[in-house]
Order: C-alpha cells, then sequence, then structure tokens
C-alpha cells in the first residue's frame, strides 16, 4: 500500500502559488487547503473564499500540476451555543470548494462546550449537528467525504468521543482524520489506546508529533508511535492521504507555522517513519 502525501501548505507561506511551489519542491503532490492568499488578494480561511477565489486556487493548481487532498475547513470548531446557522453557511461554502477544487474530503469537527461548560452534556446538539452537515454533504457533494478531525477541549477530543460521534451518525458520508499528536496532547496514547477503537473509520492521517513534554516535533521524533501506527494502518490497507501538519513554529488553537525549512525537516522525517516500516 502506498500512501499519498499531502501537507498544509499555509504552514509555508501565505502566498497560495508560493505554497505550492515549495510543496512540490519538497515532492508532495496533493494540498490541504486551509487559508490561502492570491496574489493581490487578502489572506482568508477557505470557509470564507468567493467563487472567483476558488476560479483562482483552480487554476494555480492545474499551473503547479498538483492536487487537493481535503479542505482544511474549520466547520464544528466552534462553541456549540454559537448560533448553528453560521457554520453551516460556511460549510456549504467548503463543499463549493470540495467540489470546484474536486476534493475528496472536507475536515469537521465536533464542538466546544459553551463557556464553563461541559461538552459530553450537549451531546444531543452535537450529534443533531453533526447528522445534519452529513445529510447536507450526502445531498449537495456526492462523492466529498467529511473527516472528523478529533482534538482537544471539543466533543471528539477522546477516542471514545469519536466513536460515539462516528457510530452514532453511523454514515458513509462521515469518516475521520485520525491525528495521533492531538491525542498524545491529551493523554491518550495514540496506538494503544486510539487506534483499536477508531481504525476502522479512519479516512487518513494528519501528520505532527510531540515529545513527553508536548512541544511539537517532526514526526517520529515524539511519543506518538509513527511506526507502529502507519506499519499497522498499512498492513490493513487503511487511509489514503499523509496530510504534514507539523506545527513547528507556533501552534494555536485554529493553525500553526512550520516555515519552509522546518517544513523540509518535518518532510524529511516522515520519509524516515516511512523507509522504516518498508
Amino acid at each position: 500500500m502506498v500512501w499519498q502525501i499531502s501537507g498544509f501548505g499555509d504552514e509555508i507561506t501565505d502566498i497560495f502559488p508560493d505554497q505550492l511551489r515549495l510543496m512540490a519542491g519538497l515532492g508532495i503532490p496533493f494540498i490541504e487547503v486551509r487559508q490561502f492568499q492570491l496574489p493581490g488578494g487578502d489572506k482568508k480561511v477557505i470557509v470564507d473564499a468567493t467563487s472567483q477565489d476558488l476560479d483562482g486556487i483552480a487554476a494555480a493548481l492545474a499551473d503547479a500540476g498538483m492536487k487537493c487532498s481535503a479542505i482544511g475547513s474549520p466547520v464544528g470548531k466552534s462553541r456549540i451555543d454559537d448560533p448553528f446557522e453560521i457554520d453551516l453557511e460556511r460549510f456549504r461554502v467548503a463543499l463549493s470548494a470540495a467540489r470546484r477544487l474536486d476534493a475528496p474530503y472536507v475536515r469537521i469537527f465536533s464542538y466546544y462546550p459553551p463557556e464553563g461548560g461541559d461538552i459530553r452534556a450537549h451531546r444531543d446538539e452535537v450529534m443533531r449537528r453533526l447528522r445534519k452537515l452529513s445529510d447536507v454533504a450526502r445531498d449537495d457533494a456526492p462523492g466529498v467525504t467529511l473527516a472528523l478531525e478529533n482534538e482537544s477541549g471539543l466533543y471528539g477530543e477522546t477516542p471514545e468521543g469519536c466513536l460515539d460521534a462516528l457510530q452514532t451518525i453511523n454514515s458513509p458520508i462521515l469518516g475521520m482524520a485520525f491525528d495521533a499528536c492531538n491525542f498524545v496532547v491529551v493523554d491518550v496514547d495514540p496506538f494503544a489506546e486510539a487506534w483499536p477503537l477508531l481504525k476502522d473509520h479512519v479516512r487518513y492521517f494528519h501528520v505532527k508529533d510531540a515529545n513527553a513534554d508536548k512541544e511539537m516535533v517532526p514526526a517520529g521524533r515524539g511519543v506518538a508511535n509513527w511506526e507502529a501506527l502507519l506499519k499497522a494502518a498499512r498492513a490493513e490497507e487503511i487511509g489514503d492521504y499523509l496530510s504534514l501538519e507539523p506545527h513547528l513554529k507556533i501552534r494555536t488553537s485554529s493553525y500553526g507555522v512550520t516555515g519552509p525549512e522546518l517544513f523540509r525537516v518535518a518532510k524529511e522525517c516522515l520519509d524516515e517513519v516511512l523507509r522504516n516500516i518498508a
């Protein structure tokens, strides 16, 4: 089995054609589009893209000979007491982007609690929203799969929370973007604890790592156990893409910064992991 290598180009630079040029130079043929800036335009999040923006992104991809692996949307990365209509509107833009850019996946999240609250107390509303997103994707973007990413503070912070959502919605439209590092951050062993529960739902991987102090490091240099994970995934032919999201300079709740040189290091370390499991 051979995974396709992708990455978040906005971790390298803001200007979209430069993202593509630098990633292509590292031998990365796919991009997960999250934030972009077209020449002469403003920096935007993909769910704020206009039709003209999407045409510009598509043209840049064609010029670079690259493809889009996923739309890295922030949908579901808001509080559960925020109006759902706002998220739903942005989600429809993400689906439009997926259609225009021929992306097989749209990444989503599973909502934060209200201020000072417990997201588990809002399970019914979380499931209602995820079901609605799945239904809209099924109707508006046939062939596009939603990839639920695990992340701290959300309903899907733990393997059990992710599994609950995936089993409750129980739709071929909804799979998982497995982020081993995000499990490390919440003191979950990605391979021993998360993988056995979630492997049947995994569609692709976000690749970053953290050490025992929860500092971001390249894949294979931390405690996420990427070699064991990918060896097991390869044996069962799980996952389409390995999408680099290194966060080696800056890590925030909505994006990361790595820069060109450290992104090269991140790619080289992923290549080393793959050689070690060959």
